[in-house]
């Protein structure tokens, strides 16, 4: 019995990582899928978005490469339809519903400070609130020169 249990674990944990991803938004899959922008691993759900380009859906590790991928792919207007992770509570919301902060304190994987909430007050705590829009408009002050 405990050799089907673990074979069971084991089929199931290779199922998690190779399921197909066709339908709603997919997991990001930490240590495993790569920001589309920087190349990095993605390894804190917190900090991490994802956007269907074409079909196909691409990671990043930072709300700032979602960004900068965006401009230079000239998709900016689309960011809206991104998604990107509560930094409080990690659940999945859309980008344009977001709410936003910039603090240098938040240790986020490319150093941007760019935090997503899911509610208005708890962005708060953080600092300044900005709606992507907003954000978006800070984009060459938060990236200089498009880093």
């Amino acid at each position: 019995m405990a050799l089907g249990a673990s074979l069971l674990v084991a089929g199931g944990a290779a199922y998690l990582l190779t399921r197909p991803r066709q339908s709603g938004v997919p997991d990001v899959r930490l240590g495993v899928d790569k920001c589309a922008y920087c190349g990095m691993v993605i390894v804190d759900r917190r900090f991490a978005a994802v956007y269907n380009e074409d079909g196909k859906w691409v990671y990043f590790d930072d709300v700032i490469c979602l960004l900068l991928y965006l401009k230079a792919v000239d998709k900016l207007g689309d960011v809206g339809k991104a998604y990107v992770h509560d930094y409080s509570t990690g659940r999945l919301i859309r980008a344009g519903e977001a709410y936003y902060v910039v603090n240098k304190r938040i240790p986020t994987p490319m150093g941007s400070g760019i935090a997503a909430f899911e509610n208005r007050e708890e962005a708060a705590k953080f600092g300044q609130v900005y709606t992507i829009d907003e954000l978006v408009g800070k984009l060459e002050e938060i990236a200089p020169l498009g880093t």
